[in-house]
């Protein structure tokens, strides 16, 4: 990729280092929390793929949001998955200081 700028260059790699660092920091949370985030990123990811548009993406999420999915997956509730993702997000945010 060619850049016109150094900022921009700049810009994409702290991106990329920022990426590197959370991928980093999520493979030192605990199990349950990485195994829970992963799959509902992923299940997100792979709505968002199979969506044509933006739209088709908000219905998709209508009728089962990652959340509920992994909810089921788990077979867990989802109160239980939230309270799982809450803490693995505020573990990330303890990892990554």
């Amino acid at each position: 990729m060619e850049y016109d700028n150094l900022e921009e260059y700049e810009d994409d790699l702290y991106a990329l280092i920022d990426d590197l660092e959370r991928q980093n920091a999520i493979r030192l949370l605990p199990d349950m929390e990485r195994k829970v985030l992963e799959y509902v990123e992923q299940s997100d990811l792979d709505m968002a793929r199979a969506s044509n548009d933006f739209e088709d993406y908000i219905a998709l999420n209508q009728e089962a949001k990652p959340g509920e999915r992994a909810a089921k997956h788990f077979g867990l509730s989802v109160e239980v998955i939230v309270e799982i993702l809450d803490s693995a997000t505020n573990n990330l945010r303890k990892l990554r200081k």
